[in-house]
């Protein structure tokens, strides 16, 4: 991801959690699913418990997955908040999926 982003996005998250090479994996797994939960995330990924809460935590800031309140699963919501690097990763995550 470019060292160039918005004071917002710098604001709300590390250089690294957005650098991270998995999380356009993710979130293009989220969005296809349309759910998820730790558990899925574990399985899915061979994340540990801790990693995948990390993880929700993040797509919730990213306002990909609604805010958790007591369920386990949590619904996917929305691609539009995120910063546009990082969509781009998204994008390039579900055109691989295609081939």
């Amino acid at each position: 991801m470019s060292d160039i982003v918005s004071k917002d996005v710098q604001d709300k998250f590390t250089k690294e959690e957005l650098n991270d090479p998995r999380l356009p994996k993710v979130i293009f797994f989220v969005k296809e699913e349309g759910e998820v939960s730790a558990s899925r995330l574990q399985r899915e990924f061979m994340f540990g418990h801790e990693e995948a809460l990390r993880y929700l935590d993040l797509l919730e800031r990213l306002q990909v997955v609604g805010v958790k309140e007591g369920a386990t699963i949590q619904d996917f919501e929305s691609l539009d908040a995120l910063p546009k690097e990082l969509m781009d990763k998204v994008k390039e995550e579900g055109f691989a999926k295609l081939r």
